[in-house]
């Protein structure tokens, strides 16, 4: 097997598990009375430790400088709170209110996001190809949201509300921990902002107050969703990316949205038109164009 095809590989099944783990969401919440709340907060607790693990695996005696620094530890709560919590607390809080497809597609809102706000920070314009891509987006999700029937949305304002925080925590989640990476091992700074997020998550919500079912379905489904939904992509994904290169990986990730779609049609029963199909299209292909080299097109400052 060579590096381009072991790579590709990673990235795919990475990008599978995640579909898988939005999907499982849905049945949790729907089966087993279990919150948002409770999923995650057992997710990060489980994730952060392990992330620390696999830090200490890597390198037997690593250093916490990042403490020593405040404007990292600043940082780091910044990345902890509006980056992962919040993309991980309202995407599933809007699979909760839609479906696991739905909250995937307006959670791929967010690299726009990204691109916005770097524009006027870089005050640098987008790329023609990039609008083309919001434009094809945008599309995509309105199809989605009310199955191309405009005069009305077939998600409810809540959906539309988690679905909105999860793109902006994603936004936070790509920006704020830039400065972090460049200094500490990525394990080692994602996994003290699971438990950081954790702690946070305990104190404000008190998720356990509520009960849910506890069988061997929901430890299974827990089990995947945090071996197989978040450390095993961890580290498949970067090293895919890092074999067929980060664009590649990019369009290959695009296929999210169309396996969450499917495994909700076929396995959860969810409900899809045709036009809900051109609208998953749509945002992969938005994906795609994202992804294009920037060669392919000129860029213009803004005066």
């Amino acid at each position: 097997m060579t590096n381009t095809t072991k790579g590709a590989l990673f990235v795919v099944v990475s990008v599978l598990c995640w579909a898988i783990t939005g999907n499982l969401g849905s049945f949790l919440f729907a089966q087993k009375a279990m919150t948002p709340a409770q999923m995650i907060t057992i997710r990060m607790l489980a994730t952060g430790i392990a992330l620390i693990a696999y830090t200490h695996f890597r390198q037997p005696n690593p250093n916490y400088y990042i403490f020593k620094t405040p404007a990292d530890v600043i940082r780091l709560i910044i990345f902890a709170i509006g980056g992962i919590l919040f993309m991980q607390f309202f995407f599933f809080s809007a699979i909760q209110e839609s479906n696991a497809p739905t909250a995937t597609i307006m959670q791929y809102t967010g690299p726009f996001i990204v691109i916005i706000s770097l524009s006027i920070y870089h005050r640098v314009w987008p790329r023609k190809i990039v609008l083309l891509a919001m434009l094809l987006s945008a599309i995509g999700t309105v199809l989605l949201l009310t199955h191309g029937d405009f005069s009305s949305i077939s998600v409810t304002q809540k959906a539309l509300f988690f679905g909105a925080l999860s793109a902006i925590g994603y936004a936070f989640y790509n920006i704020v921990p830039i400065k972090l990476l460049l200094r500490y091992e990525t394990p080692q700074v994602a996994g003290l902002a699971m438990l950081i997020a954790f702690v946070v998550l305990m104190v404000t919500t008190n998720p356990f107050a509520q009960s849910f079912i506890f069988d061997m379905e929901t430890f299974l489904a827990m089990f995947f969703a945090i071996v197989m939904g978040t450390i095993f992509p961890f580290v498949a994904y970067l090293e895919g990316a890092k074999l067929i290169g980060p664009p590649r990986a990019s369009i290959l990730g695009s296929l999210e949205p169309l396996f969450s779609t499917l495994i909700a049609v076929f396995f959860l029963g969810a409900k899809f038109y045709p036009i809900d199909y051109v609208g998953v299209a749509l945002v992969m292909a938005s994906v795609i164009f994202l992804s294009l080299p920037d060669r392919h097109v000129n860029t213009e400052k803004i005066h």
